[in-house]
Order: structure tokens, then C-alpha cells, then sequence
């Protein structure tokens, strides 16, 4: 449910900070949002250490600051269709980070703090801007199970092969 006005924003907020206080999963998916408002930080407070799983998706935010990292139990972040432009190098505080979705955030480069999450199995990557992807950073993701490349149409063929030789499953297309 797509969030309207500033009042019912505010109010989509709350509502879901207060469920994620049960389910441990901060849904602030599609709430029209440019920034990470402070409130579910007070929102969250008793469970700040237990939230599992962020879904900031289909939002307008630019930028992820370490402020999200008061959440350092986080298993799963979703960031996916945000026009992204910044990742705080905070997030490497993320310690037992499993998936990390930036699908659809018009990336041209993958951002460095992605490589220093070290506990990541799961990294979605589809549908942004990525031509040259270098190999080599990948090398210090050794839990790394799956890249997702899917519709990066400007891909090089030089870093598909190098990354094809990777210990992780790399997905190109729908049906990989």
C-alpha cells in the first residue's frame, strides 16, 4: 500500500514500525520516501538489536547513512528501486548481513562498502547501469553464494567470463 500525503506517511510509518516491533521485519517499503526519518529509530527502540530484516524499497532515497546500522542484527536489507547514490561505509558495521538487494537503483559502479560485508551470500544487482565489474573485490565475499547481474545490459563480456570463474553462482538472465 503506497503511502499519499505527509500526515499519512507519517502515519504508514508508525503503523509499520509498530508491526515490526512483532515480526522483527521493518517493512517501509513504497512509502514515498527521500530520507530515513529519525522516528523509527524512537519507533524501534526495543527491538533495535533484534530486527532481522529492512525493506526500504520502491522509496526516493539517495542515500543510505550509517544511521541505518542502529538495526545490527540485520539479516536481509532491501534497498531495491531507490535512486541511490550513496551507501554510508558504516553498513560494514552490518556483521551478519546474509542479502543485500540494490536492484533498480540506477548503479553504474557497485558501491566499495559492498565488499566489506563479509557474512553476504546474497548479492541482487538487477536491472541498474553496471558495465565494468571488476573480479577481483569479490574475492573478499567469501560467503558470497549468488550475484545477481540480471538486466545490466552494458555488462562487459570480460567481466562476465572473469566472474563466471568466481566460487559463487552468477545469474545473468531470468531462466539462470
Amino acid at each position: 500500500d503506497r503511502c499519499g500525503s505527509m500526515a499519512s506517511e507519517a502515519a504508514q510509518v508508525s503503523r509499520r514500525c509498530t508491526e515490526a516491533n512483532e515480526t522483527l521485519h521493518l517493512d517501509l517499503s513504497a512509502c514515498g520516501l527521500a530520507k530515513l526519518p529519525d522516528a523509527i529509530f524512537v519507533l524501534c527502540k526495543e527491538v533495535k538489536e533484534d530486527v532481522h530484516t529492512v525493506d526500504l524499497s520502491q522509496n526516493d532515497l539517495s542515500a543510505i547513512g550509517k544511521k541505518l546500522t542502529q538495526f545490527p542484527n540485520v539479516r536481509e536489507l532491501r534497498l531495491h528501486s531507490n535512486p541511490l547514490k550513496t551507501l554510508s561505509d558504516g553498513l560494514s558495521a552490518f556483521r551478519v548481513i546474509q542479502l543485500l538487494d540494490l536492484s533498480g537503483c540506477n548503479l553504474t559502479f557497485i558501491p566499495s562498502v559492498v565488499f566489506d560485508l563479509a557474512p553476504l551470500e546474497d548479492l541482487l544487482l538487477r536491472n541498474n547501469q553496471l558495465s565494468d565489474v571488476q573480479h577481483d573485490p569479490f574475492r573478499k565475499l567469501t560467503n558470497l553464494r549468488s550475484l545477481d547481474l540480471t538486466g545490466n545490459k552494458d555488462l562487459a563480456v570480460t567481466a562476465i567470463l572473469e566472474l563466471g570463474r568466481m566460487p559463487f553462482r552468477l545469474v545473468l538472465s531470468e531462466s539462470s
